[in-house]
């Protein structure tokens, strides 16, 4: 999935950093800006479980949006 492939270009491996930031920037851009903050605004505000609205807190914390709680 597009979050493992996150992950892994996240990590140490044997692929160049300078090529592995360069892949995670363009993941990013193309693919994961577009569905990651509507993705976490619904788990904050619909989860019945507070783990998950957590998640989505957190993750909008790392979009740069702005805080729902």
């Amino acid at each position: 999935t597009l979050l493992e492939a996150a992950a892994y270009l996240s990590t140490p491996s044997q692929i160049p950093e300078e090529k592995r930031v360069e892949l995670f920037n363009q993941l990013w851009e193309d693919f994961l800006v577009s569905w990651i903050p509507k993705f976490a605004n619904k788990l904050v505000q619909e989860s019945r479980l507070e783990l998950y609205r957590k998640l989505g807190q957190k993750l909008l914390d790392l979009v740069g949006e702005p805080d729902h709680e």
